[in-house]
């Protein structure tokens, strides 16, 4: 390729090529200057120097004007590399990183390389420039801007496919720069008088292999997790069972208390005299299958034991706070005995019961109620009672839950790098 002279605009300190004296003027456009080997020389002189232009000190970078010579059926230019263009440089400067720092990038690239293969991010994107590139075995690539703006490069490179014809380098510029920090190229670069060193390196840097990926998110609306451990249908059963015995303990407790007829007073206590000795029973087969704790099950016992002895002195306080009263016929049927569990009094349930239908059959025609605050004593403490002992079992279901699962977090395989 010949030289592209341009005559006069030549520096002070200019030295012509071939004589090496001062040549140009600062009184009128004088001696000559090739726009790409930036070779300056006399007007006598310019027969005397080589006509081929070597294109200076970025030849390895540049591409030649010669080589742009036609457009495709798409309307974008055709770039042919010549063999002496072995690696070509393509430039990609987003001109509003940096507070608009890219804009001197820009100028001075454009200055330094051929403007055709300079182009700016926010003008039309990296598409332009790649297609331009597309055709060359291979080439670099020199990204001017942040993270952001090589992102966006490599996702392009990817979607025409060009990612084994090309390598990438970065010049940080503005903000967010990690992966310049993390390639060599430092943090930032605000000095574009730097930038024929800055080439020279970019020539001889090393290549280092990168991995990408894409995540692709989906925003839904999931429902809140619950506090508690998932349970079975059968233990959400139990529990229900559980939930059931307590609101009929509460329920025949208030009829006991507020009411002022005879036939639901002794109707309720047999059905709660009944509902406790069930749900006892109901606690001690639970806690007859081997339990791990020992110190569990012990204390449920007791529980149990204290629940039968509330129950007893809560009929005890009702004997003694009835008065006379008639007895309705068929009020006071029998109460049927059950064969006796590990954790229930049977004996002294029994012995209370025959106590409450005696005094009830004693009764007068009128029943006098005085005051209740024993009774009302009485009545709370059975239902602290039976709420302990729904506690007790609900908190030793759970921690089987939680021993269970962590049983099978420990015998789940670990994948480990190498």
């Amino acid at each position: 390729m010949p030289h592209q002279w341009l005559e006069g605009n030549l520096p002070v300190s200019a030295k012509c090529a071939v004589c090496d004296k001062t040549c140009g003027s600062v009184l009128r456009l004088q001696d000559w200057k090739c726009l790409w080997c930036k070779a300056m020389v006399h007007t006598a002189c310019k027969d005397l120097y080589p006509r081929k232009c070597p294109l200076g000190q970025c030849k390895v970078s540049i591409i030649p004007p010669t080589a742009l010579n036609s457009i495709d059926s798409d309307g974008f230019w055709k770039a042919t590399c010549p063999p002496s263009c072995a690696s070509p440089l393509l430039v990609f400067v987003n001109s509003k990183s940096g507070d608009n720092q890219g804009v001197k990038f820009l100028r001075r690239f454009k200055q330094s390389l051929n403007p055709a293969q300079v182009f700016d991010l926010m003008n039309g994107g990296p598409h332009l420039g790649l297609r331009l590139f597309q055709k060359f075995d291979n080439f670099r690539i020199l990204v001017c801007g942040g993270d952001g703006s090589v992102g966006w490069v490599l996702s392009e490179i990817d979607k025409l496919s060009l990612h084994k014809q090309c390598q990438l380098g970065v010049l940080p510029l503005g903000t967010g720069n990690d992966l310049a920090r993390v390639l060599g190229w430092g943090g930032s670069c605000d000095d574009d008088t730097q930038l024929p060193q800055i080439l020279e390196k970019l020539e001889r840097a090393s290549t280092k292999m990168l991995d990408r990926w894409s995540i692709m998110s989906y925003e839904l609306k999931l429902p809140a997790k619950p506090s508690i451990p998932s349970v079975t249908v059968e233990e959400e059963s139990e529990e229900c069972q559980i939930s059931a015995y307590e609101d009929s303990v509460a329920a025949h407790l208030a009829k006991i208390l507020n009411s002022d007829q005879h036939s639901v007073v002794i109707s309720s206590a047999k059905i709660l005299c009944e509902t406790v000795k069930d749900f006892v029973a109901k606690i001690g087969k639970t806690y007859e299958k081997p339990v791990e704790n020992a110190d569990e099950a012990d204390a449920m016992a007791i529980k149990c034991s204290e629940l039968n002895e509330k129950l007893d002195l809560l009929l005890q306080a009702l004997h003694t706070e009835a008065q006379a009263a008639p007895i309705l016929p068929g009020v006071t049927p029998p109460i049927v005995e059950e064969e006796g569990e590990e954790f229930s009094s049977e004996e002294s349930l029994s012995e209370s019961k025959e106590q409450l239908v005696e005094c009830v059959a004693k009764s007068s025609t009128q029943k006098l109620f005085k005051p209740r605050e024993q009774l009302m004593l009485r009545a709370n403490s059975l239902k602290k009672a039976v709420r302990q002992i729904i506690e007790q079992a609900e908190k030793a279901e759970r921690t089987g839950i939680v021993q269970s699962r962590e049983e099978e977090d420990h015998r789940r395989p670990c994948c480990s790098l190498q």
